[in-house]
């Protein structure tokens, strides 16, 4: 099966940061595939119809539609030229424009969708007070969204070195797994480190026939036996993909209860520089759960990998 990634460009510094993400993470080898796509500046369509009455007003909206198509293929070679680079060889990029039609991250993903592609890539500019409670960027509503893509926020341009992935113990987590070994089959530069923070102090219900500290005992050792499980499938299924044992890594710890700080902290103290995680809460799946919303909002310098 070809692997094919969807790269979202424009002329930001940040989509600069991501193709050097991807060209140098990939750089020198046959897979992926890389196709390039840049949504072009909104034409109203009040606009569009009201030249159409108009024939000389239409032939100046036909230039100017001319004009964005142009500067858009040539904003497109120079990406692709970025990643020649890097050590992408020309053959695996395609480029892509298209005006935009109802609005940039949904156009963004349409394509991803209809063009089936393994992954999403996209740079994050910087976030303001403002836009962390409202999750206004491009590349925010872009993980708000997706419930079938996973989608990369990009904040670093240097190549993958250490991932962090969390794991909760679900099988959901295993997908996470699935798709490293699929994206890097064989990688021995790479290290990957499965995580997982255990809260302490479990709250129990008041009518619980055990008492509180006997069941809490009880649950943290099913919790126990459990991850302890989904972290050996996902070992194994990282070392099928060819990866060497020496460069899994298990991390494990209690904490109190606010997972998303944990893995934020593992993430400094442990200088990752990409973080894997589910999209989804538990409950309604279509929206972020509450610890990949507080990972999103504030990891910074990293680039983060949301998988629905």
């Amino acid at each position: 099966m070809h692997k094919r990634i969807l790269v979202a460009v424009d002329d930001s510094m940040n989509s600069k940061h991501a193709l050097h993400y991807v060209g140098r993470t990939f750089a020198g080898r046959p897979e992926p595939a890389f196709e390039l796509l840049h949504v072009q500046p909104i034409l109203s369509e009040y606009l569009i119809e009201e030249a159409r009455k108009d024939p000389k007003a239409f032939q100046r909206l036909e230039k100017a539609m001319a004009r964005n198509m142009e500067k858009s293929r040539r904003m497109l070679e120079a990406c692709k030229e970025r990643m020649v680079r890097d050590g992408v060889s020309e053959e695996r990029i395609t480029l892509s424009s298209q005006p935009r039609r109802i609005g940039l991250a949904k156009d963004i993903l349409d394509y991803g969708r209809e063009g089936m592609f393994d992954s999403l890539v996209a740079g994050r500019r910087g976030l303001s007070r403002l836009q962390k409670v409202f999750m206004g960027s491009t590349s925010l509503k872009l993980i708000e969204h997706t419930d079938f893509l996973p989608v990369w926020v990009v904040d670093r341009e240097r190549a993958v070195e250490k991932i962090l992935v969390p794991v909760d113990g679900s099988k959901a987590s295993l997908r996470l797994v699935e798709l490293l070994g699929f994206l890097f089959p064989e990688r021995e530069d790479i290290v990957f480190t499965l995580y997982h923070a255990t809260p302490t102090g479990p709250e129990v219900a008041p009518e619980s026939f055990l008492d509180e500290e006997d069941l809490g005992e009880m649950l943290s050792e099913l919790e126990t036996r459990w991850v302890t499980r989904v972290l050996s499938d996902a070992v194994g299924m990282l070392t099928d993909a060819g990866i060497p044992l020496k460069k899994i890594h298990i991390r494990t710890e209690k904490t109190d209860g606010r997972p998303g700080k944990a893995i934020l902290e593992m993430v400094e103290s442990g200088g990752f520089d990409t973080v894997v995680m589910g999209r989804r809460g538990s409950g309604r799946a279509f929206f972020f759960g509450s610890v990949s919303r507080y990972v999103a909002e504030r990891l910074q310098g990293r680039a983060l990998w949301l998988v629905p």
